[in-house]
């Protein structure tokens, strides 16, 4: 192993009785490079048992793992102010064995200069301000077909006067099942991760028939029975008076959401 590796990336793991020790913290914290940085915003965690052991470990593994795979000659120091920035912004969230994944992605993405050309402040700030959930659904949308995830918005109205109102925006379907986040949905869309097209149905394979098994879905049946539960009094309708309108769209990545997602996912933009 070089010098230039252990300096750079490859991170001590520091003994917990260094850590707590009277006389500070451990030179070895305190070192060049990633480690250094990992290591220095997260020794006060440790010492208050924010950050516990197991979770240190496998998140200082998970960057090991990640960027010893980063040949020598593409690893860069120069986006090493945004790794540091990262690890202020996300420290708190690190309790989460995915969101140490997506973070360690990214601070590997930004040693390498194969990536970290792409890099901005904003994916930190970005990063630190999703749940797990949020990015789950970001996901879905990445793995639907071409990145192209279908999209339901569902209205209720009343048969007999055309009152109605919309009820369930933005269902997401990837062809095995429906997401139905609003809140995620609209949280990813607030940091411009998403293009959004609604009314504007797809019409080449697979997505017709994405949207018809839906349609035909005993998920789809049972979405109908309970929002008629929960707006039959409202409109004052019985089941037959009772309907229910299907917008049909789709939602994709936006530059972006694509960019973002090939750092915390750690996978090659396309």
């Amino acid at each position: 192993m070089s010098e230039e590796k252990k300096s750079l990336i490859n991170i001590e793991l520091i003994p917990k009785e260094l850590i707590t020790n009277v006389l500070g913290p451990s030179s070895i914290a305190l070192g060049e490079g990633l480690g250094g940085i990992v290591n220095y915003i997260l020794l006060p965690l440790r010492k208050l048992n924010v950050v516990k052991e197991k979770e240190y470990n496998d998140f200082i593994e998970k960057i090991n793992g990640k960027t010893d795979t980063i040949p020598v000659e593409n690893r860069d120091v120069s986006k090493i102010g945004l790794a540091l920035k990262l690890m202020e912004d996300t420290r708190y969230q690190l309790e989460e064995k995915e969101m140490r994944e997506y973070c360690a992605n990214l601070l590997a993405g930004l040693v390498d200069n194969r990536k970290n050309i792409h890099s901005t402040p904003r994916f930190s700030t970005i990063l630190s301000n999703l749940t797990v959930t949020d990015i789950k659904l970001l996901e879905v949308i990445i793995k639907s077909p071409k990145s192209v995830a279908a999209l339901i918005s569902l209205a209720v109205y009343n048969k007999e006067t055309s009152v109605g109102m919309d009820s369930l925006p933005n269902i997401v379907l990837d062809g095995n099942d429906y997401h139905f986040e609003p809140l995620s949905f609209e949280t990813l869309n607030a940091y411009n991760l998403l293009e959004i097209h609604h009314n504007d149905e797809l019409v080449n394979s697979p997505f017709p028939k994405i949207y018809d098994e839906f349609e035909k879905s005993s998920d789809f049946q049972k979405i109908v029975t309970s929002q008629y539960e929960l707006f039959k009094n409202q409109f004052d309708i019985t089941f037959e008076t009772f309907g229910i309108s299907m917008e049909k769209g789709f939602v994709t990545l936006s530059e972006t959401g694509r960019t973002f997602s090939s750092f915390i996912f750690g996978m090659e933009q396309e």
